[in-house]
C-alpha cells in the first residue's frame, strides 16, 4: 500500500502544532555545552555574568551575550514497513508514519542531527543523520512515498543493522513497529542496541488486533506470508488471536523494562502527538525526582 500523497503534505505542516512538545523533547534529550547566539540589550533579570562591558563603555548602554544549547545530539527514527504494518486496514501504518513525522520534526526544529531508517526483514533504506531543512524535506518526502517492500519482519536483523549504521556517537533511537515477530528471538539484538543508545520502543496497534471479532468463514492472507486460505474465524479463533497479540505485547514490555528501554503504545483513534507528549511528560517527572 502506497501512502496517500496528501498525507505527506499533512506531515509537513505538523511542525506548526508541536508547541509544548518541543520543550519536553529538548529537556529529555539534551545537548552538550552551549554556543554563542547574539548580543542584545540588557533587561532586568539577565545574568550580570553575561554583560558585555566593552559595549557599556563604548555606547553607555548595557548589553548581554545570549547563548543557545549546543545540541550535539543524533536522533534515529526507525520505521517498520513490513507487510503487517500495512495490511487490509491501513490505520496502523498511518499511525506509525504520523508518529515518525512528529519525532523527525521535533529533532529537526531542535537542530539535532536526525536520520531515518526503514526496515522489514532487512534494513531497506537508511538516510544518515544530518541537520538542515533541505535534509528534513528529504525525510518528509521519503515518509510520503513509503511502500512495503517485503512481507516479512525480522526485528533481529533490522536492530543489528541499525546499530551498525547509526554512527560512532550515542544516539536517541525511536523504533516504531507493531513488534509482531513471534517466530524470532529478537530480544538480545534490542538489548545490544540499547547499551550504546537511548532506545524508545513505539508500538502501534489497531483496534481489531486488540479486540478481534468472529467473522465466520473467510478467506485470509497473512500479511507476511504468501498465499491465502479459507479459515473459520469463530469465537475460539478470535480469542486465540487476542491471546497471541497479548503475549507479544507482554514480551516487548518485559524486555523494555529489563533493559531500561522506553516503551510507548499508540492505539488507533489516538493522536500520536498527544500520546508521545504524555510519555515525555512522565519521563520528565521521573527525571526531576
Amino acid at each position: 500500500m502506497k501512502m496517500d500523497r496528501k498525507l505527506a503534505i499533512s506531515l509537513q505542516i505538523k511542525k506548526y502544532a508541536l508547541g509544548p512538545f518541543l520543550g519536553m523533547y529538548q529537556s529529555l534529550f539534551r545537548g552538550q555545552g552551549i554556543e554563542y547566539d547574539e548580543i542584545r540589550k540588557y533587561v532586568p533579570g539577565d545574568d550580570p555574568k553575561a554583560m558585555v562591558w566593552a559595549k557599556l563603555a563604548q555606547m553607555g548602554e548595557a548589553y548581554v551575550k545570549t547563548f543557545l544549547e549546543e545540541r550535539d545530539l543524533t536522533v534515529i527514527v526507525a520505521l517498520d514497513i513490513s507487510g503487517s504494518m500495512f495490511w487490509a486496514r491501513p490505520e496502523k501504518g498511518k499511525l506509525a508514519v504520523e508518529a515518525a513525522s512528529v519525532l523527525l520534526f521535533s529533532a529537526g526544529v531542535s537542530r539535532d542531527r536526525v536520520g531515518l531508517a526503514l526496515f522489514s526483514d532487512t534494513l531497506n533504506e537508511f538516510i544518515p543523520p544530518r541537520r538542515g531543512m533541505t535534509h528534513m524535506g528529504r525525510l518528509v518526502e521519503t515518509l510520503g512515498k513509503i511502500t512495503p517492500t517485503a512481507r516479512k519482519t525480522s526485528l533481529k536483523t533490522s536492530f543489528q543493522a541499525i546499530g551498525a549504521r547509526r554512527g560512532p556517537k550515542r544516539a536517541a533511537v525511536f523504533l516504531i513497529s507493531d513488534f509482531m515477530c513471534r517466530d524470532e528471538q529478537w530480544e538480545l539484538s534490542l538489548e545490544v542496541l540499547s547499551k550504546n543508545n537511548d532506545v524508545i520502543a513505539v508500538k502501534v496497534q489497531d483496534d481489531w488486533e486488540k479486540n478481534p471479532t468472529p467473522l465466520g468463514w473467510v478467506y485470509t492472507s497473512d500479511a507476511e506470508k504468501e498465499g491465502c486460505s479459507l479459515v473459520h474465524f469463530d469465537q475460539d479463533t478470535a480469542e486465540e488471536w487476542e491471546r497471541r497479540v497479548g503475549e507479544e505485547k507482554q514480551r516487548l514490555k518485559k524486555t523494555t523494562t529489563m533493559h531500561d528501554i522506553g516503551f510507548v503504545e499508540i492505539d488507533e483513534g489516538y493522536d500520536p502527538l498527544g500520546v508521545l507528549r504524555a510519555y515525555f511528560e512522565r519521563r520528565c517527572r521521573i527525571l526531576k525526582r
